[in-house]
């Protein structure tokens, strides 16, 4: 089988992400609207981090994320469980990578 094929088959079943970077690899989907692009690439990686982590239970909403220490950013958001309901959450992502506290 060529490459070709696979490609197009990989951009179909992809598709379905087009909302999101995290739309469908993730199960819950990651609404967009917080302007990922403001704040410090440290900032960027934490909610990107922080996103990934939630959307195992649902649709994530982020609301705010700041740098709360000098190798700690927290993320804030929300996200829809799957009975529908909305659950607020708090994430802290560390600076070499790894998120190190995430509470509903």
């Amino acid at each position: 089988m060529s490459a070709s094929p696979l490609l197009v088959i990989g951009t179909l079943a992809l598709a379905g992400c087009a909302t999101s970077p995290f739309g469908g690899l993730f199960g819950g989907g990651f609404d967009d609207r917080y302007d990922r692009n403001r704040g410090s690439q440290f900032e960027r990686a934490a909610v990107d981090a922080c996103a990934r982590e939630a959307t195992r239970y649902g649709e994530v909403r982020i609301r705010d994320a700041r740098q709360i220490e000098r190798d700690i950013v927290e993320v804030r958001g929300s996200f829809r469980a799957r009975n529908n309901r909305a659950r607020n959450f708090r994430c802290a992502f560390r600076s070499d990578g790894r998120v190190v506290g995430f509470d509903t």
